[in-house]
């Protein structure tokens, strides 16, 4: 039986490889004529989850550049390279990041077929492989999977990748309802608003802060909260965070949760998920916020969301006006349509079902498996 090699740029708990992990879970419940193992590039909190699922190797020092370093880890050098020259035939990377094991396996092997399925847009791509390193690595890739249409458009037109060789596979989930948690002494009264994500640029934290900060400004006897579930304590990241919330005077309306393994304990208390995302091609955390019948806000020209949500389901803002996002929840009829979009939103996630989204990707990895 012919292999398939899954590489995951890391094992955190982040949507790229919770995604992968939920697809390849399904593989191994529905499908035992696809035989596949697992690399992990980068450590993290889904080690144990991936290798309960298949047998997976972790190469946690693989982008190690200096030669000395190298010298001193030739047997974790080795042993990736040996791995890679295994008799698969289809080298599939989750992420951008995966690309360089991508043409490192095809320089070894050209019969590989090799596929990167691309999470990313521009900002991202450039900090996570460089544009100049993508424009050529992109010879060794024989296949692409856009995470959304905005991905696959990216792609041409700033790369001239022929659109045959993309196919949009969307992020899909488990449409599971958390059991409720009351030790988490969130106050269902309130107008809670939630946003994730890691602590960056990319994922607005600031931005956040700041619509919190005008709406506590222009409305300060509207009773609300803002909880953010993401980043990590003792972090720099984390600091500077809570830094600009102290002196900001929001201690008291904005909560941020660590990294959790059980984020929709926390978000099915939510009434509105707010992603104020600069860049970011289709967030898992919008289609789970959906999946518990929560309308989403979100900004034009900032990724693929603008795809699931509408205006049916959710508010969708232009390119970080904060203030009209201020105006929308302080709207008198806001309860109203907190109601109404949320059920819309929750209908329209089912075709993002996990089962639905395995079925998919399977159909095409076989159709390469058989060529």
């Amino acid at each position: 039986m012919e292999k398939i090699l899954f590489i995951s740029h890391s094992a955190g708990f982040t949507g790229a490889p919770i995604v992968l992990k939920h697809h390849l879970q399904k593989f191994k419940e529905n499908h035992y004529d696809l035989s596949f193992d697992i690399l992990i590039k980068q450590g993290g909190e889904l080690e144990q989850e991936f290798s309960k699922i298949s047998k997976t190797y972790l190469f946690d020092d693989y982008s190690i550049k200096s030669k000395f370093q190298r010298i001193i880890l030739k047997n974790s050098y080795y042993n990736l390279k040996k791995t890679l020259n295994n008799n698969y035939k289809i080298i599939y990377g989750n992420t951008v990041a995966t690309i360089d094991l991508l043409v490192m396996s095809k320089k070894y092997n050209d019969k590989h077929i090799t596929i990167c399925h691309i999470h990313e847009l521009d900002i991202a791509l450039k900090q996570f492989c460089g544009e100049e390193n993508f424009k050529k690595s992109v010879l060794f890739i024989d296949y692409f999977i856009a995470a959304s249409e905005t991905v696959k458009a990216f792609l041409i037109e700033k790369y001239s990748i022929n659109p045959e060789k993309i196919t949009v596979h969307y992020e899909y989930i488990p449409l599971i309802r958390p059991l409720e948690n009351p030790s988490l002494l969130i106050d269902k009264f309130k107008l809670n608003i939630f946003g994730s994500g890691t602590l960056d640029w990319r994922k607005g934290i600031d931005l956040f802060i700041q619509t919190a900060f005008l709406l506590k400004k222009l409305n300060p006897k509207l009773n609300y909260h803002f909880y953010w579930i993401g980043g990590k304590k003792n972090s720099l990241e984390y600091e500077k965070v809570i830094h600009d919330i102290k002196l900001a005077g929001l201690s008291s309306i904005i909560t941020i949760i660590e990294n959790c393994k059980n984020p929709l304990e926390y978000m099915q208390y939510a009434d509105v998920f707010l992603l104020t995302s600069r860049e970011d091609p289709f967030p898992l955390v919008c289609l789970e916020a959906a999946s518990l019948g929560k309308p989403i806000i979100c900004f034009k020209k900032a990724g693929g969301m603008v795809e699931f949500v509408n205006n049916e389901s959710g508010w969708i803002i232009e390119y970080l006006d904060i203030h009209k996002i201020v105006e929308t929840l302080c709207s008198s009829s806001l309860t109203e349509e907190i109601k109404i979009k949320g059920k819309q939103s929750e209908i329209n996630v089912k075709k993002l079902d996990i089962n639905i989204g395995a079925e998919k990707l399977y159909k095409i990895l076989k159709g390469f498996l058989e060529a």
